[in-house]
């Protein structure tokens, strides 16, 4: 499968509307907060990996 032209830009300006809205939420956050968080989805990744899901 190969993605035209107006999809490429239609992938890429859906991933950039993404990463904006993520930047968003994190910056709610304080260091300690967003410390918490990383580690949080780091074990959560873990298991994912574990259980091949």
């Amino acid at each position: 499968m190969t993605l035209t032209e107006k999809g490429l830009t239609t992938v890429d300006e859906a991933v950039g509307a993404g990463l904006a809205a993520e930047t968003t939420a994190l910056s709610a956050l304080n260091a300690e907060q967003a410390g918490q968080l990383a580690d949080l989805l780091r074990e959560l990744l873990a298991g994912t990996e574990e259980t091949g899901r």
